[in-house]
Parts: C-alpha cells; structure tokens; sequence
C-alpha cells in the first residue's frame, strides 16, 4: 500500500473518516521457401463480412474490459441500491458515489483519495497510461455489506464462515487483517484487535495497484 493510503487509513481511525490531511509465446509452423503463384480471387463481401466481425469481436472486448465485474460478483458491494466495484471504470465508480468531500480528499496528485464522508466511503485512484484508474475502495460503513453479508462489527468467526481460511493475514496493532485473493482483485478484512470484530473492508484492483505510482 502507499504512502497515500496508509496515511487515509491512519485518519479513520483517528477522525472516524477517511482522509487526506496535508499503489500486485506463440510459435509459427515452419512455412516452405517456395512461392505459390496460384491465383487467388477475394470476395469482397466476403471480406466485408470478415472486417465487421472484427469490429464486433472488438466492441465485446471493450465491453467485457468495463464489465470486469460481472464476472467476480465477490467484487460487488451495494450503496443506495447499485452495485459498486473496484473492477469498474474510475468514472463510472465516482459516478455512482456522488459528490465527494473536498477537505477530506487529496486529488491533486497522479494518485487520488477521494473521500465520501456522508457514505463513509474512500475510492483511490491513480494515472495509468494517461487515464484515471480504479485503485482501491474502502468501506467503513456499517450499513454496507459485502457479497456474502459481512460487513462492520462481524465477529472474525463471521468472516471464516462466510469466506473460509485466509490467503494471508497481516498484524499491525491495534489492528490486523485477513486477505482474501481472487482473480483480478484482493477483498481485505481489517480487524479491532481488542474486539476481533472488522472495523474496515478493503477492495483492491490487483492489477492496477501494481501499476500505480508509489
């Protein structure tokens, strides 16, 4: 995690806000040397055809690359009745979370805090080859439930039983955390250590926060 983030952290737990005060060949067959001169007739339509297929095949990549989270539903957590994720466009993530709290964020940077302190929410975002990119969500919003209906207050008990043994786990008095690693994102549960109940959750963007400047 960077600076940035960890300094967003330390405020929560300090403001009850997150803030900002002052970022994880193919081989060719071997062809012969000799030259066909067999004439060979092209189909327009045919290659009209080819090139529209092409372009079909193209916008469902794209798509696909903006829906990221259908297809890793444990990415998903609901706010005001839409689904947010970590996997999803910067734009259309700060789009859904509304009007953010100047004094609490810091967006001046090539890394963005944006705090949400009426949610309770903080999106991190960073430059990534010259466009904003979804880094990190964090909720500390009581009202706010992850995929499988965990979330602020949950006993550690309530975590293993709905997400099983963790992937890691991390020790950082007065705190302590169980992550979770899916494909393309980490779901990250931070621990009260007195009260083993989450007092945080955590979404990152894996292949972002390995890009994104320190």
């Amino acid at each position: 995690m960077n600076r940035k983030s960890i300094a967003a952290i330390t405020s929560v737990l300090i403001l009850i806000l997150i803030g900002c005060s002052g970022k994880e060949s193919n081989d060719a067959d071997s062809q012969s040397n000799e030259v066909s001169k067999t004439n060979v007739n092209i189909d327009s339509s045919d290659a009209k055809a080819e090139d529209d297929d092409a372009k079909t095949d193209n916008v469902l990549q794209i798509s696909s690359e903006k829906n990221t989270s259908s297809k890793n539903p444990d990415s998903l957590v609901k706010y005001n009745g839409k689904d947010l994720s970590v996997l999803n466009d910067a734009e259309a993530v700060l789009a859904e979370l509304g009007d953010y709290d100047p004094k609490l964020s810091c967006i001046d940077d090539e890394y963005k805090n944006y705090v949400f302190s009426t949610a309770k929410i903080q999106f991190d975002t960073a430059i990534i080859d010259g466009k904003e990119a979804s880094v990190l969500l964090y909720i500390y919003n009581p009202d706010i439930k992850t995929s499988k209906n965990v979330g602020l207050g949950n006993s550690e008990q309530d975590v293993l039983d709905a997400y099983g043994f963790p992937d890691a786990t991390d020790s950082n008095d007065p705190s302590y955390s169980f992550e979770y690693h899916f494909p393309s994102f980490d779901l990250i549960f931070d621990f009260e250590t007195d009260s083993q109940t989450v007092e945080m959750i955590r979404y990152k963007n894996t292949n972002n926060h390995s890009k994104a400047a320190p």
